[in-house]
């Protein structure tokens, strides 16, 4: 459980990241630490679905909080539940490329295939099944535990928000025509910025800012765009 909640909470913070502000390539692109520690992390959830065909289920209240002991009733249980969606999550959408099929070389298909990789957030469903397999020996108090919850929501919506903010830039017509046209080229004589958008870390700091959760959290104010100069 342990090996999957630090899977989980990487999951939940780099392929979004991963999937907004690098950039994509026509055909594989060479292989990386980051590209390694995805397929270590498939091959983990890959096992922990394995598991999933051998571990006893206990039923709700509602259903009498019956243990379910017999192997075929638990595989038919999970054949008919949640195997779908982890099955669907382990799919590795990143290694397509190094098939060598054509189709997968294509700068449409390679887009596709990177934005297919969110679907690895599906597997933030077990996030829920590990809460409720522990709920009972929790120590915090209700209050407690939604408030740790809210405070979770928060920091995942807005860094997925900003993540959002970064892939709506970079891979979504071109960055002239997106909320990045204005600090291009170091802003505008009138209101210069002292950044480089292109940078990815850029990218996410000021899609971070202008995530409305962290403005309610941080009560800071929006960031607003200086006019572009034109050109010639």
């Amino acid at each position: 459980d342990a090996v999957i909640c630090v899977a989980l909470v990487y999951t939940a913070l780099v392929p979004p990241a991963e999937v907004a502000f690098s950039k994509p390539s026509k055909g594989p692109p060479p292989i990386s630490v980051l590209f390694l520690i995805n397929q270590a992390v498939n091959v983990v959830f890959f096992f922990d679905m394995l598991l999933q065909f051998f571990l006893h289920v206990q039923l709700p209240k509602s259903q009498g909080s019956i243990w379910i002991r017999n192997h075929g009733k638990i595989v038919r249980r999970y054949l008919k539940g949640a195997f779908f969606l982890d099955f669907v999550s382990i799919i590795p959408f990143g290694a397509l490329t190094y098939t060598g099929m054509a189709v997968f070389s294509e700068m449409q298909a390679v887009r596709l295939l990177r934005l297919l990789r969110l679907v690895k957030l599906l597997r933030m469903l077990r996030g829920s099944r590990l809460i409720m397999r522990y709920r009972a020996s929790m120590t915090l108090s209700i209050t407690g535990a939604n408030l740790m919850g809210f405070i979770v929501f928060t920091i995942l919506a807005s860094h997925w928000l900003a993540c959002a903010w970064g892939f709506a830039g970079n891979l979504i017509g071109t960055k002239e025509n997106s909320w990045m046209g204005p600090f291009l080229d170091g802003g505008s004589e009138a209101n210069p910025v002292p950044w480089n958008i292109e940078e990815p870390k850029i990218q996410f700091a000021t899609g971070a800012g202008l995530s409305p959760f962290l403005e309610r959290a941080t009560s800071l104010g929006r960031v607003a765009a200086p006019p572009r100069a034109p050109r010639g």
